[in-house]
């Protein structure tokens, strides 16, 4: 069943069973995109992986976003009708031996600005600040949709204890949330899959 059709049938087979509102479409759609998502391997991530790297440029990028998208022409792996999130993995290797920085990457689409401020990983691995790196906008003359690019920086040491608290618990998912000023937080997941395979990438 290819992405479109299984999106399609998720939210028919939601529809059918009972009145629901979007919202609940939404976290019934996100179950099941989420659940997919955790099973791809280490080894999808490390083949879908993208390396900006020449002759001209300071530092080479890795990123993970290709492999998290189960449809790259169309929604990321999660979906929450009218607000769409897309979060992957990118790492920095300066090329004058400086520090590497690893990056949660959040591109935001929403039709308020969300200003997201704060990610939080619970109890056992705290939050981390995010910082918002580019913001655009698309008008009709019914309305718009606003974009918003935010980076949550990470040190190797940061990301080695969340790979190890999954292994350790037995998880395939590192569930975060997403404060925002606007007040519209959301809820995601990055898999062991896509945080071991950056980390390896770098090895």
């Amino acid at each position: 069943m290819n992405y479109i059709l299984q999106k399609t049938t998720v939210l028919a087979a939601v529809l059918l069973s009972s009145c629901v509102s979007v919202d609940e479409i939404a976290v019934e759609y996100q179950k099941t995109t989420l659940a997919k998502y955790s099973e791809l391997p280490i080894e999808h991530f490390k083949d879908k992986m993208v390396i900006k790297d020449d002759a001209l440029e300071t530092e080479v990028v890795y990123t993970t976003r290709m492999g998290s998208q189960p449809n790259p022409s169309g929604d990321p792996y999660i979906s929450l009708i009218s607000n769409k999130s897309d979060e992957f993995m990118r790492a920095i290797v300066p090329k004058n031996g400086g520090d590497v920085i690893y990056q949660i990457y959040l591109s935001l689409e929403s039709a308020d600005w969300r200003h997201p401020y704060q990610i939080n990983f619970g109890e056992a691995l705290g939050s981390k600040s995010v910082t918002r790196i580019g913001v655009d906008a698309s008008c009709t003359s019914s309305n718009c949709k606003n974009y918003e690019d935010a980076t949550v920086t990470l040190t190797p040491s940061d990301l080695d204890k969340m790979i190890a608290y999954l292994e350790d618990g037995g998880l395939s998912l590192l569930p975060f949330r997403v404060k925002s000023q606007s007040g519209r937080d959301y809820d995601s997941a990055l898999s062991l899959s896509e945080l071991t395979a950056i980390r390896q990438a770098l090895k």
